[in-house]
């Protein structure tokens, strides 16, 4: 795992190996190359959108951090 994408956005390994073989598959080597920038871009996107925030949560390696003001809001 780079050292990069794995300190700072977190990507599951499994999730990565898969995605550099099925990028590989789809554009060669080109795809083995790309596919590790896209993932975490797709990640940042997964994370940071509510409908999608489950597919981040199965891309990365940890829970991503709840804002405690929203389960504040959600108590009421």
């Amino acid at each position: 795992m780079p050292a990069i994408v794995g300190s700072k956005i977190r990507i599951n390994a499994l999730v990565s190996i898969f995605g550099v073989i099925i990028g590989g598959s789809l554009a060669g080597i080109s795809g083995i190359f790309l596919s590790l920038p896209l993932m975490a871009s797709f990640k940042i996107i997964f994370d940071h959108t509510e409908q999608f925030k489950k597919w981040g949560v199965l891309f990365g390696d940890d829970k991503p951090r709840t804002n405690l003001l929203m389960k504040f809001k959600k108590l009421k």
